[in-house]
């Protein structure tokens, strides 16, 4: 409860018997990590990124990727497909909240 700024969302791997890998980001912002994770697992066979609720970026940086950002993240875990989940349920950012969708493509 007292850890303000050191302990937020996680993320987790899932690997199969058959070596298959799944990555979750977990609600992230984006940071210098995501190299570091497709380095150290050697890239995914699908990943679920987040691409919502990202405007005003001023403030929601730290918090959240945005679409831009989600697909750096893809290159950088080397990925090789991605969903991209956090968006269009209801309103979260300024942005509408089925321009995510929109912003990815």
């Amino acid at each position: 409860m007292f850890d303000k700024l050191k302990r937020l969302w996680g993320g987790f791997v899932i690997e199969s018997p058959t070596k298959k890998k799944v990555f979750y980001s977990g609600d992230t912002g984006y940071c210098e990590i995501f190299k570091e994770i497709g380095e150290f697992f050697g890239g995914f066979d699908l990943s679920i990124l987040p691409i919502g609720a990202y405007e005003p970026r001023e403030i929601l940086t730290p918090q959240h990727v945005n679409p831009d950002e989600a697909v750096q993240v893809h290159k950088e875990i080397k990925s090789k497909k991605s969903v991209g989940v956090h968006w269009g349920t209801f309103p979260l950012g300024f942005e509408h909240y089925t321009q995510a969708r929109s912003d990815l493509k």
